[in-house]
């Protein structure tokens, strides 16, 4: 009786095991295969996906890049249009400041043409490119006693006390007729009281060897250390000269400079 009992729940149990097996159905498992195509499947449906969305994103910022380049197109012509504008801008502030100090130049020899009519002096003014060298020699005056007066300007560049600087060797000198002709000066010869652009250049040695061979009077003026850009004058008896540089910070080879005398004329006896 007790083998029976025991058997009998089982013999259901296996009864409503079948039953449910045979008339409901029965419960299906996916292989592996079938798993990892569902999950490649997934993978290509996010992929695909964000490659719409990329697609998206570069068919949005291709406008605003093209909007970016021609923003920079027209800031970068903008700088230059600017930088073209200050340049000129440079440029005719310079020229006013040329002209300005043209204008002041010309008033001063103007100032000093008035006042050698007026106070009976020489005056000559002269500007010109000088070669380190050369000598600027202008004059050329008759004096009271017959000869002729000239002065005589050697500047060329020295390094004192660790600047540049031009340094001027000057000199006044006297020539009688016949020395005028032989050292070669007769075209320096003039009968106005004062002249502008009236000058020569002369190799130094050569001008040195002349006045020197033909025994020409020579009065040697003080000279002048100064900066590249700086004007300067000295008064020596009956002498004034001032001298001007305009080399603009340029510290080597030729000198742009101009000269100007004054000569006190011998008063009458």
């Amino acid at each position: 009786m007790k083998v029976s009992a025991i058997f009998f729940p089982i013999s259901l149990l296996l009864l409503v095991a079948c039953a449910v097996g045979f008339g409901f159905g029965y419960v299906e498992f996916a292989s592996p295969e079938d798993e990892q195509t569902s999950a490649f499947h997934a993978r290509d449906v996010l992929i695909n996906d964000l490659k719409a969305e990329i697609e998206t994103l570069r068919n949005e910022i291709g406008p605003l890049r093209d909007e970016n380049l021609q923003l920079l197109d027209e800031l970068n012509r903008t700088r230059t249009d600017q930088h073209t504008l200050r340049q000129a801008l440079s440029e005719a502030q310079q020229g006013q400041e040329e002209r300005s100090s043209d204008q002041t130049r010309v008033s001063e020899n103007l100032d000093r043409v008035r006042r050698s009519l007026d106070e009976d002096v020489y005056t000559s003014t002269v500007r010109t490119v000088i070669n380190p060298d050369e000598t600027l020699v202008t004059g050329g005056f008759k004096t009271q006693d017959g000869r002729r007066v000239f002065a005589a300007m050697k500047p060329r560049w020295v390094t004192h006390k660790g600047a540049r600087m031009i340094k001027e060797e000057r000199q006044i000198f006297h020539t009688t007729a016949g020395q005028l002709q032989a050292a070669g000066l007769e075209t320096m010869a003039t009968n106005a009281g004062n002249v502008i652009q009236h000058g020569q250049l002369w190799q130094s040695d050569a001008l040195a060897s002349h006045l020197q061979k033909y025994g020409v009077a020579i009065t040697e003026i003080p000279g002048a250390l100064r900066p590249a850009i700086s004007r300067g004058g000295i008064e020596f008896g009956d002498y004034k000269i001032w001298t001007t540089p305009y080399n603009e910070g340029d510290t080597a080879g030729p000198i742009d400079m101009e000269m100007t005398i004054e000569i006190q004329r011998a008063k009458p006896q």
